[in-house]
């Protein structure tokens, strides 16, 4: 395990939250935005929302200090939920999901319904909670359309994918299916309007046998390249052009990866005869995959049979950018672990959060929860070894949802708890027998471990628009553009006194990375305008 773990900062208790999902992305700065849905009444931070009729979604904003920046409620008469979150450099966030009434998001944008049937949206908000531009799906009337995954890439790019049910239609575009699939979206992040929306892969009812007919929510991996990756669990046959997969059992877990432009590269599934679960993935600048979930019994990972400890275990498994299974990493005992979320730093190092009960082992640590579900967060490097664990609890149901990584090298976890957790020192108090929601901060240099004794670059205009000329540097030095959160957007390789090009990279700030054939590092901040 690692040289150093980290260790608990802050924690914070922000309300009850939502009782339906839980996801998050945190930006540059350390702000974390929190999107989920309730029915009746839940509190999040000090404000308190009560929803409008049935079930209603809200995407909440906080600051590093865990107190809340706004908090925006997405509610109709009906149904209405928020189902995942993303942020982009500057701190826009954009969130998808479904509804099926009416509801005014304010600055005159609405989302309509003349049906009962669910249809997606995609909403993108400015860092102050302003609503920017708002694109819904139309469905026939009888039909249902469900955005489940949202990701941005670095050139300006949201990302979307969600199940519907035989049609989904976004501006003029239209897929159609014999049955029910999944579907990739593609809008501009400044506009939102729609730049292509493509079959993802389709259930194919007729060779379903009875009672093993389900649908899940499918997941998004998008790398800065573009690169996208959908993840969704399957019982029933799921067709990929000419490509049919069949779950080895009650469910499998299916792996589809696409290009900037919605092109099918590659299919990979893992699964056994009992269940399986996929909860998210992500791409590293490489385009290798990554990703976490839950197994039981013996599955098969590419040509590797993994049994579980007892019931469900966690798992994270890596892919190659051409499909190749590389490793899996379980994670478990003989009671119910999860792993739940995955963030990966600009080195490749992915980082995850979950749960455990009981004794459960992590690589070479052992870990035993203080009672009936503890907070796992963990480091592991890009070949699978185990970096560090930490984790968080106390005597009753405590779980840690998802996670993300700050420019500040922070890791910022959000998850629930119950009753009595401790974080380290920190301890956080509840109602007894109330689950609520925490946001916790770990501290941990994670983007300054990719690189020491970093000198700074000589580059030229600052700011910048479509080039910048770096000098200082021998020729042939690699050099490569991270964003805010420490992802590589752009790989270069170094001519002297040569003009790097910023076309199609999007407003924001950045660093230049060079090593040379010293091995030494050179580091710059350069704003793109």
């Amino acid at each position: 395990m690692a040289q150093t773990t980290p260790t608990w900062k802050t924690t914070y208790a922000i309300g009850i939250g939502s009782s339906y999902t839980l996801v998050a992305a945190v930006d540059a700065s350390g702000n974390t935005y929190e999107a989920g849905s309730f029915d009746g009444t839940t509190s999040i931070g000090n404000v308190s929302l009560t929803s409008k009729g049935g079930m209603d979604g809200y995407l909440a904003k906080y600051r590093p200090d865990g107190s809340v920046a706004w908090v925006r409620q997405l509610g109709s008469s009906t149904r209405d939920l928020a189902l995942d979150v993303t942020v982009d450099a500057t701190g826009n966030a954009y969130v998808t999901g479904c509804f099926s009434g009416t509801i005014a998001l304010g600055n005159s944008l609405l989302l309509t319904s003349n049906t009962s049937s669910l249809k997606g949206f995609v909403i993108r908000y400015s860092p102050q909670g302003e609503p920017e531009w708002v694109q819904q799906s139309i469905a026939r009337a009888g039909n249902s359309v469900l955005n489940s995954g949202i990701g941005i890439d670095a050139m300006g790019h949201v990302y979307v994918t969600g199940y519907c049910d035989h049609a989904v239609t976004f501006g003029t575009s239209t897929v159609t299916y014999p049955d029910n699939g999944t579907f990739l979206a593609r809008f501009s992040a400044v506009s939102g309007a729609v730049e292509f929306l493509k079959p993802a892969f389709a259930y194919d009812p007729l060779l379903a046998t009875p009672l093993v007919a389900y649908y899940y929510n499918p997941q998004l991996a998008v790398a800065p390249s573009g690169e996208i990756c959908v993840l969704n669990v399957f019982s029933q046959p799921a067709v990929l052009g000419a490509t049919t997969l069949i779950s080895r059992g009650d469910d499998d877990v299916l792996l589809a990866k696409y290009d900037a432009h919605g092109t099918f590269q590659w299919v990979q599934q893992f699964g056994g005869p009992a269940t399986e679960r996929m909860t998210k993935g992500g791409l590293d600048a490489a385009g290798n995959l990554y990703v976490v979930g839950s197994f039981q019994g013996a599955a098969l990972f590419g040509n590797t049979t993994v049994a579980s400890n007892g019931d469900d275990d966690g798992c994270l498994v890596k892919y190659s950018a051409q499909g190749a299974f590389q490793w899996v990493q379980p994670v478990g005992g003989s009671g119910a672990d999860r792993l739940t979320s995955v963030s990966l730093d600009a080195g490749g190092n992915p980082y995850v959060s979950g749960d455990f009960k009981g004794v459960a082992q992590m690589g070479t640590a052992t870990l035993t929860s203080a009672g009936s579900s503890d907070v796992l967060v963990a480091a592991y490097t890009p070949e699978g070894q185990v970096r560090w664990v930490q984790q968080a609890g106390g005597a009753g149901y405590d779980a840690g949802s998802c996670l993300g990584l700050s420019a500040q090298g922070d890791i910022h976890v959000l998850g629930r708890f119950m009753n009595n957790c401790a974080f380290g020192p920190l301890t956080l108090a509840t109602t007894a027998n109330r689950q609520e929601t925490f946001l916790a901060t770990l501290g941990t240099n994670v983007l300054a471990a990719q690189a020491t004794r970093s000198t700074k670059i000589s580059l030229y205009p600052n700011p910048a628009t479509s080039q910048v000329h770096l000098s200082g540097l021998t020729t042939s030095s690699p050099v490569q553009l991270l964003d805010a959160v420490g992802q590589i957007v752009r790989t270069y390789t170094f001519s002297t006194e040569a003009a790097l090009s910023l076309n199609g990279i999007a407003p924001g700030l950045y660093t230049l990375r060079a090593t040379d054939a010293q091995g030494r590092t050179y580091t710059s901040r350069l704003l793109v305008q």
